[in-house]
């Protein structure tokens, strides 16, 4: 039976189970890290059988994927969300990277798991191979918002635009892990504002 045919309750009760299989594969990766984490502690965490688990997963690194595309596109609309055509480059840096910095706060361990998969992808060609191809996704994204930008004649045009995405991207991605590292007066979470201005005057059209 498609998704199309099935009842409307049963089909609200399947996706009720996978969502809490994804909410309980987050806390199990957060407590003991991907690699240690199991099949059988997170059905046990959601309160479900193996047998459910295979309904929506085939293994846990499809889980993850699955957790990891949500996640991306999810922040991929928020980010949307703040970025103000007719605002000033360092206000929408400023809103942009309030919305990077601050997760969902139903989602505390979301950037631990993520780094941690980020440490096991280093290990796994399979899983770097498919890792690379979310970063390829990001960066379109980027991409876009930055033409988007020039169109409007705001953002520099005299660097290419792969690289001012790349650029912008590993600057925002080492600016979160220094969120969660560093001492709190080095970190530039706390920083916002100036941090923004300091991105404007690189990215604004002279």
């Amino acid at each position: 039976m498609t998704d199309a045919q099935t009842p409307p309750k049963r089909r609200r009760s399947r996706e009720q189970t996978r969502q809490r299989l994804l909410d309980a594969a987050l806390q199990v990766f957060a407590s003991n890290g991907f690699e240690r984490a199991t099949i059988d502690e997170i059905v046990r965490e959601a309160g479900f059988s193996k047998g459910a688990f295979y309904v929506h997963f085939e293994s846990k690194e499809d889980l993850f994927w699955d957790m990891l595309s949500e996640r991306i596109e999810a922040r991929k609309e928020t980010l949307r969300h703040a970025i103000e055509p007719g605002t000033s480059m360092a206000e929408n840096q400023r809103r942009l990277l309030e919305a990077f910095f601050d997760p969902p706060t139903s989602e505390p361990f979301g950037t631990a798991v993520y780094y941690e998969f980020l440490a096991h992808a280093m290990r796994n060609d399979m899983v770097r191979a498919r890792l690379a191809e979310f970063y390829a996704g990001w960066h379109t994204f980027v991409v876009d918002a930055l033409k988007l930008g020039r169109e409007l004649e705001i953002v520099r045009d005299d660097v290419d635009i792969s690289l001012q995405a790349s650029a912008l991207m590993a600057t925002y991605e080492g600016a979160l892990i220094q969120s969660q590292l560093a001492p709190e007066h080095l970190r530039l979470s706390g920083r916002v504002n100036e941090f923004a201005e300091l991105l404007a005057d690189w990215l604004v059209r002279r």
